[in-house]
Order: structure tokens, then C-alpha cells, then sequence
């Protein structure tokens, strides 16, 4: 029945959105070089109209924004299983190493993504940070 709880099914989303959120950050320059649109921050600078850093700004606080949240429901499942008449230690150890889990999941995104070479190169060839390739020749 835990796993049922309102605060499991949260912490799964939100780490899920934050996966997901920092792939397209991270990928960002290189779809950006192969052409790719379909980048959610390149979605969303288009639905907002306020330019790629914008989006990207955007982005960052919804990953912090996910990131509380998943603590909080943390939080108060632990709270929850504390109380949680009839479960045995095995159980709650179940419930932390899943909960750990999925805090591993979304560090472990982070920290793979930063340093494979999957997002540094495009097509065989290396990125560069030059900006142009995010403004575009003629700027923003």
C-alpha cells in the first residue's frame, strides 16, 4: 500500500521531470548544431518569446522547484512509514533504498551527462562554446 501513497508517486514524477529537464539542458548545444527542435528548452523559449537564456533560467528553477518538492514529499513519507502501523523494518529499508534510488537517478543523470562525451560532440564533431551557434550569425 506504500507504494500507492500520494508522496511516492510524486517523488517518482518529480525525479522523472528532473532527468528529463537536465537532458535537455545539457544536450541543448548539441541539438542545437545538429538541428533539433524538439529540445523542451527550445519549446518553451519559443512558447515564452523571451530568448534561449530565458528558457534556459526558466529551466534551472524548475529543476530547484522539483527538486524542493521531492524533498519535501521525501519528507513526509518518511514521516508516513514512521507511523505506518504493520510495516517491519525489511519494508521501510524497501521504502529508503527505493527513495535513495531515485535520488541516485537524478544525481547520477547530472553527473553522467557532465562528463560523457555524448554531449560535447555533434556528428563526430567537438562543440565549441562559441555563441553563435546558439544566436544564430545575426544575433539574438
Amino acid at each position: 500500500m506504500l507504494h500507492e501513497t500520494d508522496q511516492l508517486r510524486t517523488m517518482y514524477n518529480w525525479a522523472a521531470d528532473v532527468v528529463v529537464w537536465v537532458n535537455d539542458i545539457v544536450s541543448l548545444r548539441k541539438e542545437l548544431v545538429a538541428g533539433e527542435t524538439t529540445n523542451g528548452v527550445l519549446v518553451l523559449a519559443q512558447e515564452r518569446g523571451n530568448g534561449l537564456q530565458d528558457a534556459i533560467d526558466a529551466v534551472y528553477r524548475k529543476v530547484a522547484d522539483y527538486v524542493e518538492e521531492f524533498t519535501h514529499a521525501r519528507d513526509e513519507l518518511a514521516l508516513l512509514s514512521s507511523r505506518w502501523l504493520g510495516l517491519d523494518a525489511q519494508e521501510r529499508a524497501a521504502v529508503t533504498s527505493f527513495v535513495e534510488g531515485m535520488e541516485s537517478w537524478m544525481r547520477g543523470n547530472l553527473d553522467w551527462s557532465r562528463r560523457s562525451d555524448r554531449y560535447q560532440v555533434a556528428d563526430g564533431v567537438r562543440l565549441t562554446t562559441d555563441t553563435s551557434l546558439v544566436n544564430g550569425p545575426e544575433g539574438p
